[in-house]
């Protein structure tokens, strides 16, 4: 094979921990036992809690291209972020999301 093989020369693994502190917010509405949103007649203030959320990514690379995965939120944590533009002052964050990358390299 001229010019290298479509082997896989190397590969890479990896993780990050995002933590997301407490906030707090004034808000009508609050979660329940079961997790739903109730409206309550006067505004509280509430504290949304701190969460830790764990990514990872594995990449394989050869000479010709690299190919992998990321996967966001691997635990699938449920977890609220603070937010001015909704009425509720919360919104909820994203559930675990997978990503998939092929990198094609021109110049090789």
């Amino acid at each position: 094979d001229v010019g290298g093989s479509n082997r896989f020369e190397k590969f890479m693994i990896g993780a990050t921990a995002q933590y997301i502190g407490a906030s707090k917010i004034e808000s009508n509405y609050f979660v329940n036992e079961q997790g739903l949103l109730e409206r309550t007649t006067n505004a509280e203030t509430q504290e949304l809690p701190s969460s830790i959320v764990v990514n990872a990514q594995l990449k394989f690379y050869t000479n010709y291209f690299s190919i992998g995965a990321s996967i966001h939120n691997l635990f699938n944590r449920e977890y609220y972020l603070s937010s001015a533009v909704s009425a509720i002052q919360r919104q909820r964050a994203e559930g675990r999301m997978i990503y998939f990358n092929f990198s094609y390299y021109i110049n090789k």
